[in-house]
C-alpha cells in the first residue's frame, strides 16, 4: 500500500494535483470492500450471537475446508459470554479493565501508543528531510520515498517470516531496538550537520526495522487477549495508537523544528521504551487462542 501511494504520488501530484491523489488512494479500498462483501464469509461469532446457530457452524465448516483441515468431525457451537455464570452478557470495553486483563491491556496500550508515535514521527521527519529546499513550493525528493516504501515492504516479510521462528517478543524487541539505533545516529548526524544523503540513508534504514516490528506487533497483540474481548481490544489498541499519531505531529511541528535533538531523541527513547515493554508480554508463539484457566480446566476433566 505505501509502495503503491508513493508510486501514485511520483507521476500524478505534480501534473493532476492532490484531488487525483485522493482519487487514487481511496480506489484500492473502496474495491477490496466492495468484493469483501461478497466473497468473504459471515462471522461465525456474530451470527452465534444473533441466534443463528447452524449458519455459523455451516460457516466454521467452510473455513476449515477451506483451510484444508478434515479432522472438525460433528460438532456444536454454545454461546460464549464473558461470564461462565452468565454465558449471554455480552463483553465490551470495560472487560478489558479487569482485574485479569488490566496488566496485559495497560502494556499494549503503551506499545501501540509509542509505536504509532515513533511511526508518525518518523515519516514527518523523513518528509521534512527529503524535501527540497531550493524550490519554492512544497516539493519533495519522492524517489527517496520510493525507496523507503521497497525497503518497509521488504522488513515487514522478513518480520512475518521470522516471527514463528524467534517469537513474537523477541522479533519485537529485535527489530525496534535496531530501529532505535539507525534513529540515534540519525539524530547525531543531523545535529552535526551531516549531509543529506546520509540522514535519508539513515531514516531509511531505521524505518524498515520499525515496520518489521510493527508486523510483529499486529499478529501479537490480538493473540494475547481472550476470544471474548480480542476484536474489542485489538480496536481500542489501534485507538490508542492513533492518539500516539496525532501527539506525533504536534511534536515534531512544535518541538522537533526548534529542537532537532531533543525531537529525535523522543521517537528514539519512544520506540525503544515500546520494544522493552513488549518484551514484557506473554510469548504466544505455537499457543493455543483459548484462555489459560479454560485450558487448565479441560485438562483436568480429561484426566
Amino acid at each position: 500500500g505505501g509502495v503503491y501511494l508513493l508510486t501514485v504520488m511520483y507521476l500524478m501530484l505534480g501534473p493532476y494535483g492532490w484531488k487525483s491523489i485522493l482519487i487514487m488512494a481511496s480506489l484500492p479500498a473502496l474495491c477490496i470492500c466492495t468484493i469483501g462483501c461478497f466473497f468473504l464469509p459471515e462471522s461465525p461469532r456474530w451470527l452465534l450471537s444473533q441466534g443463528h446457530i447452524e449458519e455459523a457452524e455451516a460457516k466454521v465448516k467452510f473455513i476449515a475446508d477451506y483451510n484444508g483441515y478434515d479432522g472438525l468431525g460433528k460438532f456444536r457451537l454454545s454461546t460464549v459470554g464473558c461470564e461462565e455464570e452468565n454465558p449471554e452478557k455480552e463483553c465490551g470495553i470495560l472487560d478489558l479493565w479487569s482485574p485479569r486483563l488490566l496488566p496485559t491491556t495497560l502494556r499494549l496500550y503503551v506499545v501501540w501508543f509509542l509505536v504509532y508515535f515513533a511511526n508518525f514521527s518518523v515519516f514527518l521527519t523523513l518528509a521534512m528531510t527529503l524535501r527540497e529546499e531550493d524550490s519554492k513550493t512544497c516539493t519533495y525528493d519522492f524517489a527517496g520515498a520510493a525507496y523507503s516504501g521497497v525497503t518497509d515492504f521488504a522488513m515487514v516479510l522478513l518480520g512475518v517470516t521470522l516471527i514463528d521462528d524467534i517469537g513474537r517478543c523477541i522479533s519485537q524487541i529485535s527489530f525496534f531496538s535496531l530501529a532505535s539505533i539507525f534513529f540515534l545516529a540519525f539524530t547525531c548526524v543531523r545535529n552535526a550537520g551531516g549531509t543529506k544523503e546520509t540522514l535519508v540513508g539513515l531514516m531509511i534504514c531505521g524505518k524498515a526495522f520499525l515496520q518489521g516490528g510493527c508486523s510483529a506487533l499486529w499478529i501479537h497483540a490480538p493473540e494475547l487477549l481472550p476470544t471474548e474481548v480480542r476484536a474489542t481490544g485489538h480496536s481500542t489498541a489501534v485507538v490508542v495508537g492513533r492518539t500516539g499519531a496525532i501527539v506525533a505531529t504536534f511534536w515534531i511541528d512544535s518541538l522537533s523544528v526548534k529542537e532537532p535533538l531533543l525531537g529525535g531523541l523522543g521517537f528514539t527513547f519512544a520506540i525503544l521504551i515500546a520494544g522493552l515493554t513488549a518484551y514484557t508480554l506473554k510469548e504466544t508463539t505455537g499457543c493455543s487462542l483459548d484462555d489459560d484457566e479454560k485450558i487448565e480446566e479441560k485438562e483436568k476433566l480429561i484426566e
